[in-house]
Parts: structure tokens; sequence; C-alpha cells
């Protein structure tokens, strides 16, 4: 019965009805709205109880219509929790009990009104800080890592990072993880490494079997053919504007 009542009314009439509802429950006097006693400040709004409840102190809320059974402290909150977490409106419809998204954007915009009007002009902006207090928030910072940062930083890149290495089949299956090792090591001193160190990655291996290098490992093209391995490598073009057909072909490996 209730769903044929509801199909016989027009769009425009249940919109009517429900603005109407809407407007019945602002202006009656209901009871605030408060923040819940186990509310984690800090989790939410990014500051702790004392520091919220000075922010509030801060602040003059003037007589706002929407809303009126949410406490001003319930309406900071909205507001600090969006800009700390950034969450949607309908998660914060539930964390502070409103009853719609739109509910949620009036509150958001009347803080912000009120940030703008007392809290701003006075406590943030160059006009209210004084140099001593610049100071004060301008620690003396001497870096210790220097040595460090040398090390990582890679010449070829200019900048600093750190190189994994990893060995891997044909069609792309891992066989072999090393590393990170530092930027100033270069893919030869890395495979240098590897090749002291891989004895059982060579237990796999056989004289005849192909490796297949890029140009940065030229160094040990040496080391691995005298193990008898044939070691495939892109060709430089060197002097020549293009390679031949036979570099080419071997190139596309």
């Amino acid at each position: 019965m209730l769903m044929r009542k509801y199909k016989q009314q027009t769009d425009s009439e249940v919109v009517s009805q429900t603005i109407a509802s809407a407007d019945d429950e602002e202006i009656s006097n209901v009871p605030s709205k408060q923040i819940a006693e186990n509310f984690e400040y800090k989790r939410y709004t990014g500051f702790t109880k004392e520091q919220f409840d000075q922010i509030h102190s801060l602040c003059s809320f003037p007589e706002i219509r929407f809303q009126r059974d949410h406490d001003t402290q319930s309406r900071l909150a909205v507001l600090l929790t969006k800009m700390h977490l950034d969450l949607s409106h309908e998660a914060l419809c539930g964390i502070f009990e409103y009853g719609s998204k739109a509910s949620v954007s009036k509150c958001i915009g009347s803080m912000c009104e009120v940030l703008k009007k007392d809290f701003i002009p006075k406590y943030l902006g160059a006009k209210n800080l004084s140099r001593s207090q610049l100071l004060s928030h301008t620690p003396k910072i001497i870096p210790d890592d220097k040595a460090i940062q040398k090390r990582f930083y890679s010449v070829q890149k200019g900048r600093n990072l750190v190189k994994p290495m990893m060995i891997v089949a044909p069609d792309g299956f891992i066989i072999e993880a090393n590393g990170p090792f530092v930027g100033a090591n270069n893919d030869a001193s890395i495979t240098q490494f590897m090749l002291n160190i891989e004895a059982d990655l060579f237990k796999l291996l056989i004289p005849g079997d192909f490796i297949l290098v890029d140009r940065g490992f030229r160094d040990v093209v040496d080391p691995l053919k005298s193990k008898g391995y044939n070691v495939l490598m892109p060709h430089y073009l060197k002097q020549a504007s293009q390679y031949t057909t036979e570099q080419a072909n071997e190139s596309r490996l």
C-alpha cells in the first residue's frame, strides 16, 4: 500500500515534501549533537583535544540557520577531519551523524567562513609573526651523510639512486635477484661482483650456453667468454651511421 501511494506522487511532490521536512527539522529546537567522549581527535583532526579546544576558543560562531542539531565543536571537527584525512562526504556523514552529504557541504562551507573571518586574520600571515618567531622555526641543519650521498650518486643518471640487479631466463622467469647496489657502481662492476659470488648460478650453466647482456656490461664480456659461454651484446655504432645487416640482426636479440 505504501509503495502504491509513493508511485502516485510526482517527482516534484516528493522533492517538495523532502525540502519541507528538512526545513521543519532545521527550525525545530532539538538537542545539539556533541562530539562523542571517545572521539579520537588526533587521529581524525590531526590535533590533540587540548589543541582542538584552543582553536575552537579562538573562533566566534554566529547563529547559523541550518544544522542547528550539531554544536560548533562538531562542525569544527567536520572541517578539520576533512582537511586532515580528505574523507568523502559520505564517510563524514557516518562519523558525525549527518543526514546527507549536502548537510556536510553546508557545514564545511560555514566553518570555512568562520575561520576566514576570525582565525586566519589573527593567527596566520607574515603580519602576525615576529622575526624571533621566524628564527625559532628555522633550525640549523648540518648534514653528516655526504659520504653516503657520494656513494649513491650515479654520474650517468645525474642523481642519487640504488640499483637492483636481476638474472632472468629468456621468458622472464627470475633466476636470481641481487642488490641493491649503490649508484656509484656501474653495471660492469656489479656484474663482476656477481661473477665472484654466483657459484650456484654457474652450476646451472655449461660451456656453450648463451648469455645476453646490454652495452653496460662490455667489461665482463671477456671474463664470461673465458668460462666458455657465448656472450651476446648489442653492437656499438662507433663511427658508422647505421649497423650492417649482420650487426642489426644480432642486436635484435
